[in-house]
């Protein structure tokens, strides 16, 4: 996956690459383990995994962490789903009739949690 940071005149900088799973369908962003910085994820169709990067908060990101999805991941959004005060992750899952939730673990500390660690699958 490419990252390029915008100029702000409508121009961007050189891409930076980051690793992701294979065959990637779909991103979405939000602060995903709670340290104020933006955070990405990344469905991957062929592995069926959503890969986060988390944010260093500069416009680059850590290594991928990988975690199991239902087969067929294409796409992610996040939310507060079960209202804990973390921002949860679901991804699609094409072939399953499926959703995978990620539920995130809030931390009430100066370190914040370094990823999300409780998931549950739902189909539909």
């Amino acid at each position: 996956m490419s990252v390029l940071l915008g100029n702000g005149d409508g121009t961007f900088q050189n891409h930076v690459d980051y690793a992701t799973g294979k065959f990637t369908l779909g991103v979405t962003t939000g602060d995903l383990n709670g340290d104020g910085n933006l955070d990405l994820a990344v469905s991957s169709l062929d592995d069926n995994t959503v890969s986060v990067l988390l944010g260093y908060g500069d416009g680059t990101f850590r290594p991928r962490i990988g975690y199991a999805t239902g087969n067929g991941p294409e796409g992610g959004i996040t939310g507060h789903f079960n209202r804990d005060g973390g921002l949860d992750l679901a991804v699609t899952a094409r072939f399953d009739n499926a959703v995978s939730i990620f539920l995130s673990d809030p931390v009430i500390s100066s370190t914040p949690s370094s990823h999300i660690h409780r998931s549950a699958r739902h189909h539909c």
